[in-house]
């Protein structure tokens, strides 16, 4: 049997503490135990102030009762003025009555659950404020509502959840008394109710929302008694939902197809917002339901029901799933129990996620429980232990900016002043020992060497005559004229022959993109290419000025590329050049890393960041002490 629930908070002032009718504050039977003696205690269709006076007697085993009243309603839903009312706070009950009246109003009044806050002072002088909550829940029969059952709880006794379940269970069995008889379907109803208050109790207390998602999924599983039940949370309105727990796993495959299938059914359960299953017992509802059966695919069940998880005021905060078989899941006790969960959890989720804090929260307010809640000694114990902190030793890291470069450098310059015929390389190209790199332009030489030809001739006749003659130094000019000219032509002959220009070793070109310089005269010595072996690279980091202090040759080092992002090498300092350069903008001095590229995959130009690890040093030392010489330079010390 359904019930709408009106819930308000208030905050009143109170000059007694309430007390239960035996024993200690709190101290009785379990929630779930209350909820089973209802029946037992409500034996009248219509409750009177005995009837009622057990009633609270029965509430306040669980929980912290101030007052309970009963509301008669007339058929056309309009309350009576004068309730039946059991207070427990003396010196308060008009002013519980009157909250008391406008949450039954309310309860009455609307067809959903709402929810409302006023605070009510009353002048009583006394200096003790309690708050609590007024909760409301209409008793129905066949006709319709005949009356509205109202309780005011203290806020802190127990979760609203567990509250709004005591009052809908006693509601609901009012109305059973009032019918004549305990329906089946209604047992079931207030059992599910019973249920799902003690779940929502143990949600509540869980450390984390992920484990709360853990233990519903595993409650919801050994309820119905399905094989897998998931659970996810919508992180905010504009996200979509997230797995976090499937009965009997501890962790969630994230890049897994289960995964990826039980999240897209949760978003397409969070749209649809409301309780559905597969196969969908409607056939034009197939074609709108396809993510479910695209997940009964993926797990190979013959069955499904999902839906959303909402908090109090009805917004979804998650959806949940189960798979099974068709019969269990279509059974009237587990689809009862199903939809209690789809709108009692959601609220209980919610809080827990609120209540989720961090580790550093966590562990302070450990250390101000057993300081006694002392603020003094909390952050003098604070202090103390961020002070122990700053004072243990770690590595100090230097992180400067690399950069690769080879190990060996060949340079290719022009043999002799010439023009430059052809370019067989770019930059960038991988050339072995040998291999040709370029060719000099050969008409040059070939025209000097036929004139040379020409000019030998005339100087071999003109030392005949001279020696004919008999005019000998004649002769001795023409013989050191024709050898100069032998030498000259032995010069040309040997460029003539060595015109090709080869790579003297293994390696990349970094430098020579002569393809526009065909044809242009070079000079002797002119660099032509630059080529650098790949099998070692040297890295160079550039360490701030500031930090050369604490590095030192033989340091180790880590250094990750951009090319390669997730990689790292490692290595150590093997040289620190002496004298600091600008690079960037920057004074900073060059340490040298070499590494092994046998795989070749290093080329020269690649940059990437360098992390030294230098002498350990305190934390706190760590943190401050750059800020520390800033403040001093700025002061001018």
């Amino acid at each position: 049997m359904p019930t709408d629930t009106a819930f308000a908070g208030y905050t009143i002032d109170t000059a007694h503490s309430v007390m239960p009718a035996s024993g200690p504050r709190g101290a009785g039977a379990s929630l779930r135990s209350v909820q089973q003696r209802l029946f037992d205690v409500v034996s009248q269709p219509r409750p009177d102030a005995s009837c009622l006076q057990q009633l609270a007697d029965l509430l306040r085993q669980a929980t912290e009762l101030f007052s309970l009243g009963w509301f008669e309603a007339d058929s056309s839903g309009r309350l009576a003025k004068s309730p039946s009312v059991v207070h427990f706070v003396p010196q308060s009950e008009a002013a519980f009555e009157k909250v008391l009246s406008a949450a039954a109003t309310e309860a009455a009044r609307e067809a959903s659950t709402c929810s409302r806050t006023s605070l009510i002072d009353r002048q009583s002088g006394s200096s003790i404020q309690e708050t609590f909550l007024a909760i409301a829940a209409p008793a129905r029969s066949q006709s319709g509502i005949f009356g509205v059952l109202v309780g005011a709880f203290r806020a802190s006794s127990q979760s609203s959840e567990a509250l709004v379940g005591l009052i809908e269970a006693a509601a609901a069995a009012i109305g059973l008394n009032h019918c004549g008889q305990k329906l089946f379907a209604a047992e079931q109803e207030i059992a599910a109710i019973a249920a799902i208050v003690d779940l929502a109790v143990r949600l509540e207390n869980s450390e984390s929302v992920t484990e709360a998602c853990r233990v519903l999924a595993n409650e919801l599983a050994r309820h119905t008694g399905q094989p897998l039940v998931a659970i996810g949370m919508q992180p905010s309105a504009k996200k979509s939902c997230r797995l976090l727990a499937i009965n009997g796993e501890s962790t969630i495959a994230r890049d897994s197809e289960r995964t990826r299938a039980i999240e897209a059914a949760c978003d397409e359960l969070l749209v649809r917002d409301s309780l559905v299953s597969w196969p969908p017992e409607s056939v034009t509802e197939r074609h709108g339901l396809l993510t479910l059966k695209q997940l009964q695919a993926v797990l190979r069940v013959s069955s499904l029901v999902g839906g959303p998880l909402r908090d109090h005021s009805g917004e979804c905060v998650g959806a949940f799933v189960i798979a099974g078989t068709a019969e269990a899941l279509q059974d009237h006790a587990t689809l009862q129990f199903v939809r209690a969960c789809e709108h009692r959890i959601g609220g209980s989720l919610k809080l827990v996620r609120q209540a989720e804090r961090p580790k550093w929260r966590r562990w302070y307010d450990g250390l101000r429980k057993k300081s006694g809640n002392a603020p003094l000694k909390t952050a003098a114990a604070c202090v103390a232990a961020g002070a122990a902190l700053m004072c243990v030793p770690m590595p100090y890291h230097v992180k400067c900016h690399s950069e690769l470069q080879p190990v060996v450098r060949r340079f290719v310059a022009a043999p002799f002043d010439g023009s430059l015929e052809k370019s067989f390389v770019e930059p960038g190209e991988l050339v072995e020992s040998g291999q040709l790199l370029a060719r000099m332009d050969a008409k040059e030489i070939q025209w000097e060497l036929a004139g040379i030809e020409a000019e030998r001739g005339r100087a071999s006749k003109e030392s005949d005559t001279a020696l004919a003659k008999q005019d000998f130094a004649a002769a001795q000019i023409s013989r050191y004229d024709r050898e100069r000219l032998e030498l000259r032509q032995k010069l040309l002959t040997h460029r003539s022959d060595n015109l090709e220009i080869r790579a003297p070793i293994d390696g990349l070109v970094i430098v020579g993109d002569l393809k526009k310089s065909e044809g242009i005269p070079l000079k002797s010595g002119d660099q032509l290419f630059e080529i650098a072996p790949l099998d070692r690279m040297v890295v160079e980091a550039s360490i701030p000025e500031s930090d050369i202090t604490h590095t030192a040759v033989g340091q180790s080092v880590e250094i990750s590329l951009d090319a390669f992002p997730g990689e790292s090498w490692s290595g150590t300092v093997t040289r620190i050049h002496p004298r600091s350069e600008i690079r960037e903008q920057e004074h900073v001095f060059v340490a040298e890393v070499e590494l092994n590229n046998e795989s070749g995959r290093l080329r020269p130009g690649m940059v990437g960041r360098t992390n030294i690890t230098t002498i350990w040093q305190p934390i706190g030392w760590i943190a401050f002490h750059k800020p520390w010489q800033a403040m001093w330079q700025w002061l001018g010390w």
